[in-house]
């Protein structure tokens, strides 16, 4: 074969590599566009199931806010929301199409939709507590078919009760804890597949990797042979030495050592020839024990063969290439080793150079962000096991560390939300077992009235406070039911003003009559028209309360303050009211038993 035919071949061989190596990095570029793929549909998972869980956060904000307010736009705005997650209305985008038929479009399994599903439906029971408090603001009920068009008389402290009581409470953690369920789920799932493709993309370039080092040992084999053959055109059979090249053009090394000219051993440049060509076939074998230990990995492979000349240059690449990978892997293991016993003061010790550096310095990188991540979650640990409300990371987080600052600022948000209930129910705990003991013991009613109203307006924060006693009289041939002042605290008597109050007669007989509490707010100061016990120049907050024993009304109090009560306050006037009409019902009967032991004292004594 001549030497342009040689050319050829290595011309070929070479266009063949670049086909071969441009196909696995075209595989490859297809790996990191499924990978990135596989992150986009993991995002946009993430952003669905967050609309769920944000959905549900603005439907209970709205229908809060309209059972406090009483404002139809937050009504408007809660069935606004609830038909977009639905597919009835329009998205930002435009499109229309149900939070649910967007979660199925992107593929999640059978199990992860039934979480999410779970959670929808959660949610979608919560709606009918949220759509009677609604409803209940307007005075429509139920009529027993699931239609709110019931008329009856607006009950503003249902609502308010059924949207801040526990049951209510507790249907938002059902919602909360299947969401949280599928984003294990989930992430287990799609991390798997990522990881998946990235690692065929890393085979892949490994294999690419060792095709060129193979594409590029043949080709320097043909060039040598080639330049051998042109600067000594002398000795050797040019048949033979074409079927040598032949057969080390494709691959054949192994055959060799038996072609021989009959019997006699080869001169000139066939024997130089076939000794280069063996001597390289031992070589080649050498360097494939060595790709083929690395690939294995095996770091303590060394060159086995016997390199002559030039390859001693070879031999002595492959064995600073061996060392310096050798102690590059080991610096890296000993990194690895120092992070799993926790220690974060390591740092790599090997000398790295060219490329290698970029993987010190990003050793020393992970090194530095993972220790200051570390020490922020310990900061934020420490605070937070203080009972400190106020903690914010300071580390910068990256990648899937977010997760960790998501979560510290999450739980620090929770352990706040959970301080701030607490605090509402030792509040409300307190009060009452306070007053429970200023109503305990044997009392007469004027002091038990002066005992309840001073501790009631004082624990409210309130600016005046009027309790009235529920008397039965005669005036002419009629009984007569008045609401008289008993106690009062920082009350001031005005001329012209009652202290009885028929029942019905204005907002203290009002509250009596109804046996309901009044509430009355934002009153301006001209508005003269509403008789109150506390006289024309009022507060601009007033409840009037009645307390009752055995569904009878014993008796009213009346609260004036400068700030609006809240819900809270409220609340604890209605569980407070069942022991005030306790605690006057017993003085009553105290005092009719010691009123009847004296008048059968007396008759005795008459006797």
């Amino acid at each position: 074969m001549s030497i342009k035919n040689l050319l050829t071949i290595n011309y070929i061989i070479i266009s063949l590599g670049i086909l071969v190596l441009g196909g696995l990095g075209f595989f490859i570029h297809e790996l990191d566009h499924t990978v990135i793929k596989k992150q986009e549909i993991r995002y946009q998972s993430y952003l669905l199931a967050d609309q769920l869980r944000q959905s549900s956060d603005d439907l209970t904000k709205m229908a809060r806010t309209y059972v406090m307010t009483g404002d139809e736009q937050y009504e408007k705005i809660y069935w606004d929301i609830l038909a977009i997650r639905n597919g009835e209305k329009p998205r930002l985008d435009g499109e229309i199409v149900s939070l649910q038929q967007l979660m199925r479009n992107l593929g999640f399994t059978e199990k992860e939709f039934a979480k999410l599903q779970e959670a929808q439906n959660n949610s979608n029971n919560l709606i009918t507590t949220e759509t009677i408090a609604m409803n209940a603001m307007k005075g429509l009920y139920d009529d027993g078919n699931g239609n709110y068009v019931k008329p009856g008389e607006p009950n503003i402290e249902m609502a308010q009760r059924i949207m801040y009581d526990m049951d209510y409470h507790q249907s938002k953690v059902a919602i909360m804890k299947p969401i949280d369920e599928f984003f294990q789920l989930f992430d287990q799932r799609t991390k798997s597949k990522v990881d998946y493709h990235i690692e065929q993309a890393n085979s892949l370039l490994i294999i690419m990797q060792i095709l060129a080092t193979i594409f590029i040992i043949i080709t320097i084999g043909l060039g040598i042979f080639v330049t051998t053959r042109i600067l000594k055109q002398v000795g050797g059979d040019p048949v033979q030495i074409a079927q040598i090249t032949s057969e080390v053009a494709i691959g054949k090394l192994k055959a060799i050592s038996t072609n021989l000219v009959d019997n006699k051993t080869p001169t000139g440049i066939y024997a130089s020839i076939r000794t280069m060509v063996i001597s390289f076939k031992v070589i080649i074998e050498d360097i494939v024990q060595v790709s083929q230990g690395l690939a294995k990995g095996n770091l303590r492979i060394t060159p086995q063969a016997e390199y002559n000349g030039d390859f001693q240059t070879i031999k002595l690449s492959l064995d600073t290439g061996l060392s310096n990978l050798r102690s590059v892997i080991e610096d890296i293991v000993q990194v690895s080793e120092g992070l799993a016993a926790g220690n974060l003061q390591i740092k790599p010790q090997a000398e790295y150079n060219g490329d290698f550096m970029r993987i010190k310095n990003a050793l020393e990188t992970a090194l530095s962000n993972l220790k200051q991540v570390t020490e922020d979650i310990v900061e934020m640990s420490q605070a937070l096991a203080e009972g400190k409300q106020d903690v914010t990371t300071k580390a910068e987080y990256r990648g899937d560390f977010l997760k960790v600052k998501d979560a510290l600022q999450l739980a620090a948000t929770k352990l706040s939300e959970a301080t701030k209930q607490n605090a509402v129910q030792d509040w409300v705990k307190t009060g009452q077992t306070q007053l429970n003991q200023q109503v305990s013991g044997e009392q007469n009613l004027i002091t038990l009235a002066e005992k309840v109203i001073t501790f009631i307006t004082t624990y409210l924060d309130a600016q005046v406070g009027v309790f009235y006693l529920l008397e039965h009289g005669e005036s002419g041939a009629k009984n007569v039911t008045n609401l008289k002042l008993a106690a009062s605290y920082a009350y001031t008597q005005r001329k012209g003003m009652s202290n009885n109050f028929k029942i019905g007669e204005g907002l203290v007989g009002q509250a009596a009559m109804e046996k309901q509490k009044i509430l009355v707010t934002d009153i301006p100061d001209d508005y003269i028209y509403i008789q109150s016990g506390l006289g024309e120049s009022v507060p601009k907050n007033i409840v009037v309360y009645p307390f009752m024993y055995d569904s009878a009304v014993k008796g009213v109090v009346e609260i004036g303050a400068f700030n609006e009560l809240s819900p809270i306050q409220l609340e604890w006037l209605d569980q407070v009211m069942p022991s005030i009409g306790i605690a006057v019902n017993t003085a009553e009967s105290r005092m009719q038993m010691q009123a009847l032991l004296g008048k059968s004292n007396l008759q005795a004594d008459v006797k």
